[in-house]
């Protein structure tokens, strides 16, 4: 069964003085939708909004509305049906976050009676997007997040069935940015139709069900964001290499340009980091974000910490996919691991197939390398991650009974290192200080 198309783009034609920003744009929004809009400046993303909110009259084409025109709307049918929130809310007057969101109510005012409905309207509106304890407070007084969901609340009191938002959350900080999108979720679960403006594309794929791309006027790409977010689209629109890829933990689209990563100094690796499943991962990245050289091993080639080690340029020892750790690649690691300053050992699953990597830190602390266990706040060992039927947990035991320290996250990893870098400085000091 098709769905009913709540807005319809027929032939946007709209511009400023000479030029077209608009060149013909078409597009079907279905009832219940929650599109993303995207591109770079000046591509007509906010234009389009304006167009559709009747705020710019088009040189040509139409956009209907529930299948009526929007020009044949009366002003407050077509307020009650339709809401925009801008990226600047703030009225010009300084009124209470109360007053503002009763604005949302105009709508349903008459010219001589009131909106009976209005209290509990602007106080449902209010307590929906968690500002109903800012209501006596003077926009003024507010940070901008505070005051960008007071223009959500106002927008939601008009109970509108499409709501448009041009870039809503550029000046929100994460906190307010996740709340905002989060009542917008509420909403459009309930069946209101977003239409979202946005420049980050990964609040675009996180969040929109649809994206559309725009570029000079035109619709260049649309579809679910991970066909709309192809690397090929944002190449040719952004002129931007990306690796487009999915969160293993959220299964989220993620998009990070390409170029831009720290890489380490040049050098043998100081550290050499036992990992695998994700686990150095964090680890990895602040090493390389110090400029530090590092080893990691012995990884299977398509493990996350695999492709995080060789993105980030380490020297990695790696193995063939869900293959046991070969006589070759347990020498190299030993040798990795006892060439280094500090071994690393991450808090990763370890079955029979890995287990050497642990028995390669046992054997650099034998030969005086210190070992650190990194457990990111968990006990020393968690055994659900022991496939080895507690051969693995004994192994770490052991270490832990010989002295390797034990580091909570990342920088506490590079402390411990700190630590021992001021020690053998200071120890090489106190060598050349020649005897009187």
């Amino acid at each position: 069964m098709a769905s009913e198309i709540v807005l319809e783009i027929q032939g946007l034609r709209v511009g400023y003085r000479a030029a077209d920003v608009l060149r013909g744009v078409t597009l079907e929004v279905p009832k219940g939708s929650f599109l993303g809009i995207v591109g770079p400046n000046g591509s007509g993303k906010s234009t389009l909004l304006r167009t559709i909110a009747r705020a710019l009259k088009p040189r040509s084409g139409t956009v209907l509305l529930e299948g009526r025109k929007t020009t044949s709307w009366k002003p407050k049918e077509f307020a009650r049906r339709l809401a925009v929130v801008s990226q600047e809310g703030t009225p010009a007057f300084d009124y209470t976050a109360y007053e503002v969101v009763a604005m949302g109510r105009t709508p349903y005012e008459g010219r001589l009676t009131s909106d009976r409905k209005s209290p509990e309207a602007v106080e449902n509106a209010m307590q929906t997007v968690d500002v109903w304890g800012l209501r006596e407070r003077r926009m003024g007084e507010l940070s901008g997040g505070e005051r960008q969901l007071v223009s959500l609340a106002r927008a939601l009191a008009q109970e509108p069935e499409v709501m448009l938002l041009d870039e809503p959350t550029n000046h929100l900080d994460i906190r307010h940015q996740v709340a905002f999108i989060e009542v917008l979720r509420h909403l459009n679960s309930n069946g209101v139709t977003v239409l979202m403006v946005v420049h980050d594309l990964n609040l675009a794929a996180r969040y929109a069900r649809r994206v559309v791309v725009m570029r000079e006027g035109y619709i260049f790409a649309a579809g679910p964001p991970s066909v709309a977010l192809d690397p090929a689209v944002i190449r040719e629109v952004f002129g931007a290499e990306v690796e487009v890829s999915i969160s293993p933990r959220t299964g989220v689209l993620q998009i990070q340009p390409v170029s831009g990563v720290p890489t380490p100094r040049p050098g043998a690796p100081e550290v050499h980091v036992i990992c695998g499943g994700g686990s150095g991962s964090v680890l990895m990245r602040r090493l390389s974000e110090e400029g530090m050289a590092f080893s990691a091993g012995v990884l299977g080639l398509g493990d996350t910490d695999h492709a995080v080690a060789r993105s980030l340029e380490a020297s990695v020892i790696e193995e063939e996919s869900f293959a046991p750790i070969s006589d070759d690649a347990h020498k190299r690691n030993l040798e990795a691991a006892r060439a280094a300053k500090l071994v690393v050992v991450c808090n990763m699953p370890v079955g029979r197939g890995n287990l050497r990597n642990l028995e390669a830190a046992a054997r650099a602390q034998e030969s005086g390398v210190p070992v650190v266990l990194l457990h990111d706040g968990l006990p020393i060992w968690a055994e659900k991650r022991d496939y080895t039927g507690g051969v693995a947990t004994a192994m770490l035991d052991r270490l832990v009974s010989q002295g390797v320290q034990a580091a909570g996250s990342a920088d506490e990893v590079l402390d411990i290192w700190r630590e021992k870098e001021e020690l053998a400085a200071s120890a090489s000091t106190r060598q050349r200080k020649p005897s009187l």
